[in-house]
């Protein structure tokens, strides 16, 4: 029997970097294919071990539909095929089981080597999506008068919208669900565009008033426009004479501890010499790591007993196996020292334990939440496991665990809901308005 875990591991990644048609196999020959029969049996090998190892995992994906999608890719696995071709067949797979634990990639080396054999420019901009519409963001391209903000109409004849609906794999989403989607492929637009339509060099890109041709850019150089965020960061805020603690914590990490550590004891020690009676703590975009960590942060705000999570589900030679944590101790903070009011900003992003930390932090009324309906229920999965398949190479991902959270419901799939739901658009970004932290500040302006 496993006793609870503190850390749930994360793996979410961006689709792999640089893709081309050439096909490759593993004694990195890029002018060979992989045989059917070959194909079939690395995607048997890969199917058995998720429906062997993973204890639930039809919890967000109704079995028929997986079955149906995986019967699918095995009919279409007739032909022999590059180890590019391959993945793009077996993708759908891991889309319709929508939990981004689930992941698949292509072998780095030999990425590499393909991408050094056969190099190609990507699609110069970054981009906006909202509402199943792509718009400009930065333009890295030679043709500068083009707004941000603009909206993308299609893509070498392409219309932005099939192109999103071939990345879904023509999967239907409710609406946290797209939330998370768009946010996450925002960053990885163009690798999309590599990925699934290879979209290389030259673009045709249709604007609402005009079409333009425009050359790619490399992967160092949409690297180097990705802004540069540090893993935490706090500050004093004012509403009037109103003094606000803000901190910002990037990542749950179990290697950044040490540096939670410190600036914890920084933020905290300036709250107290400042008087201030209240902070806001943004978990936005925290793709977690450890619970550790976020305890750590409960240590310095509250004195209540409290668990992030109720129980673990695993599989034990095929047998479902169910431990119970509430026979274990509460788990108790050990120092607080902010007795003010404090209020969460949370986003579709906020994941793993650092979703564990928000639904806590709601659960037992540590303070308000505020920000967007969590992707994850509070029935999550966690305890990563990787199967290189043999012959492609490809890395497949896969969660062996199940975790009950407070609040859950058996009955029903629940989800973490704000207090107060904030969803920013396009026109509230291109003029950089944090609408959940001007929400939070409102909230605190109200007296205690």
């Amino acid at each position: 029997m496993r006793s609870l875990p503190t850390v749930i591991s994360i793996l979410i990644v961006a689709s792999v970097v640089s893709v081309c048609c050439k096909s490759f196999v593993v004694d990195e020959s890029p002018d060979k294919k992989l045989s059917a029969q070959a194909l079939q049996a690395e995607f048997k090998l890969m199917t058995d071990r998720l429906e062997k190892e993973v204890p639930d995992m039809y919890y967000l994906c109704p079995k028929a539909i997986y079955d149906s999608t995986k019967q699918s890719i095995l009919h279409s696995l007739t032909d022999s095929m590059s180890v590019v071709a391959f993945y793009r067949h077996i993708m759908p797979l891991f889309v319709v089981l929508k939990d981004p634990h689930f992941q698949c990639f292509i072998d780095k080396t030999l990425l590499s080597k393909l991408d050094g054999d056969l190099p190609g420019l990507c699609f110069p901009f970054t981009v906006m999506i909202s509402n199943n519409r792509v718009y400009t963001d930065k333009n890295l391209s030679a043709e500068k008068g083009i707004p941000r903000g603009t909206e993308i109409l299609a893509i070498n004849g392409v219309p932005t919208a099939e192109i999103l609906h071939k990345i879904k794999a023509g999967v239907a989403y409710a609406p946290n669900e797209e939330h998370f989607f768009e946010q996450w492929h925002e960053s990885i637009f163009y690798r999309d565009l590599l990925l699934l339509l290879d979209f290389r060099n030259n673009f045709k890109v249709q604007l609402p008033n005009s079409t333009i041709l425009v050359k790619g850019v490399s992967k160092e150089e949409l690297n180097k426009a990705e802004p540069v965020v540090a893993d935490f960061e706090y500050k004093l805020l004012r509403s009037g004479e109103h003094p606000i603690g803000y901190l910002r914590i990037g990542t749950l990490l179990i290697s950044k501890k040490d540096s939670l550590q410190a600036i914890l004891e920084k933020f905290f020690g300036a709250a107290a010499r400042e008087q201030v009676k209240d902070i806001i703590i943004d978990i936005r975009s925290n793709l977690g790591g450890s619970t550790q960590l976020g305890r750590m942060v409960f240590d310095h705000i509250t004195d209540q007993e409290y668990r992030l999570g109720l129980s673990e589900q695993y599989l034990e030679k095929g047998v479902k196996t169910t431990v119970d944590d509430s026979a274990q101790p509460l788990t108790r903070p050990i120092k607080r020292d902010f007795f003010g009011r404090a209020v969460l900003l949370t986003d579709v992003k906020t994941f793993s334990s650092a979703h564990m930390m928000a639904n806590a932090f709601q659960f037992y009324k540590l303070g308000k939440v505020v920000g967007q309906v969590s992707v994850e229920p509070l029935f999550i999965t966690g305890e990563i496991q990787l199967q290189v398949l043999p012959k492609s190479r490809c890395n497949i991902y896969f969660p062996t665990s199940n975790f009950t959270l407070p609040g859950f419901d058996s009955t029903k799939v629940t989800y973490l809901m704000p207090d107060l739901e904030v969803y920013p658009g396009i026109e509230d970004r291109l003029h950089d308005k944090d609408l959940a932290l001007e929400a939070a500040m409102k909230l605190l302006s109200q007296p205690h």
